[in-house]
């Protein structure tokens, strides 16, 4: 039976769109994946996005014989993914899944697909598609799929280079522009090898560019180019160098404008030519993370490149006096084994940011998300007390915590008294940002700043 119909589905949960206002309705990401379902396939098929604010099995009632379904699935929306592929397949439909989880805990997911087909008395009717979708796999998939065969239980390919990515029809691409969140990728991988970070596990290590023609045609397809009420969030693994350079300089030589999102390293801090372009260009939030609170450790960037003279605090600010478009974000994380215990690490982070005066902060707590270094680690020690993905989120503590007393030495901490001083912290430090914040004066249209307030 010919396939007639492809969705893509998001997960969400309850708690996801509570802590970032984010339901998993269409915001821009899917435009390459959209154009290679529709290139692998022989006929016009139609591409849909739906929304999961909790409900997605509500519009997935069959029959689905002519579906494929394809759902993007984090870690902490994994079970949620799960429970809509079953949905799927009981209507009748194929599932593909993908994502950052897949290509993290590729076993517990081929399991689960096994579950699946046993649980619905099917065959053949998932698969598991583990790594980046432009190195093929996803195209292996639609391929068996159009040519009428049964799945294979996953698809994988190593990561490719990103020319000739198709764009899809124009249809498809204006439904996916109604979205204020556009996400746009002119790169994959990422030469750091954080140990928190699990991001090399679907993109790999090498930085690979996409021609710059290519990212300005797809943005021009997109109707975003000079215009202020789509954020376009640039989705790199690995912002800045050369080829982000290049890019951003045909943009501004185009005279294109448009408020955009980053997510810089610090070492790219010190790079005055792409803020100078960045700030040409519009309004940009560059979200910059740093790990731990404890001011030591906020230099381990540099430390581990040999590079002694990473200072923050001075980045932060040469980048705010020279570049008034321009507006700055920082991560961190609480729980890591470098800071110190009860009020000291609250304090220590407070001095810190009240130095650099950022426009926003998200603060998380430190999560040991499966594939990484630090998930190694920590399960070697037995620390690691919770296995619900659901919890994967920042907003849970799913480890035993540590912290360092006034002699320096590890010792064991009680997560319910680090809580009691986190949350009345963020509500202080949410009023103080408010101050100096300069997203409001920027009028940052596109992108959702104010959902929980400056301090997330």
């Amino acid at each position: 039976m010919a396939l007639e119909r492809f969705i893509f589905v998001q997960p969400s949960t309850n708690d996801w769109i509570k802590r970032w206002g984010i339901d998993g309705s269409p915001i821009g990401a899917y435009v390459p994946v959209a154009g290679i379902t529709q290139a692998c396939l022989s006929q016009k098929l139609q591409v849909d996005f739906l929304p999961d604010d909790g409900a997605a099995e509500a519009h997935l009632t069959g029959p689905l014989t002519q579906t494929i379904v394809g759902i993007t699935a984090l870690t902490p929306t994994a079970n949620r993914a799960s429970e809509i592929a079953r949905r799927v397949i009981e209507n009748g439909g194929r599932v593909i899944i993908g994502g950052m989880d897949p290509s993290a805990r590729t076993d517990w997911w081929l399991k689960e697909a096994q579950k699946i087909g046993i649980e619905t008395k099917t065959k053949d009717r998932v698969t598991i598609i583990p790594g980046e979708i432009e190195g093929g796999s996803l195209a292996q998939a639609l391929q068996a799929a159009d040519a009428g065969r049964p799945f294979d239980l996953f698809y994988k390919t190593a990561p490719t280079d990103l020319t000739n990515i198709p764009l899809p029809s124009q249809e498809t691409i204006k439904e996916i522009t109604g979205a204020p969140y556009q996400r746009v990728s002119n790169s994959r991988g990422c030469p750091n090898k954080c140990e928190y970070c699990s991001v090399h596990l679907t993109a790999g290590l090498d930085k690979r560019v996409r021609p710059y023609q290519d990212v300005i045609s797809e943005l021009k397809a997109r109707d975003v180019l000079n215009q202020k009420e789509h954020q376009v969030t640039w989705t790199d693994d690995y912002f800045g160098g050369s080829g982000t350079i290049e890019l951003l300089k045909k943009i501004v030589e185009n005279g294109h404008h448009f408020p955009q999102f980053i997510q810089p390293t610090i070492e790219m801090g010190r790079n005055a030519q792409m803020w100078e372009l960045l700030n040409s260009i519009g309004p940009t939030l560059a979200q910059f993370g740093l790990e731990s609170p404890n001011r030591n450790r906020l230099i381990s960037a540099g430390v581990k490149s040999g590079k002694q003279d990473l200072d923050p605090i001075a980045i932060f600010n040469t980048i705010r006096e020279k570049n008034q478009n321009i507006a700055i974000g920082l991560n961190f994380m609480i729980g890591t084994d470098s800071e110190p215990l009860g009020k000291e690490r609250f304090d220590e982070l407070e001095a810190f940011i009240d130095a650099c005066k950022p426009d926003r902060v998200i603060i998380g707590k430190y999560t040991p998300f499966p594939g990484t270094l630090t998930a190694k680690k920590l399960q070697e020690q037995g620390r690691i007390f919770d296995f619900n993905t659901d919890h994967y989120d920042g907003e849970h503590w799913v480890m035993r915590i540590k912290g360092r007393n006034i002699k320096g030495d590890l010792v064991d901490e009680n997560t319910d008294e680090v809580d009691a001083y986190l949350d009345p912290f963020k509500a202080r430090l949410n009023e103080k940002v408010a101050l100096w914040s300069r997203l409001r004066d920027m009028k940052m249209n596109g992108f959702n700043v104010f959902s929980g307030g400056y301090v997330i």
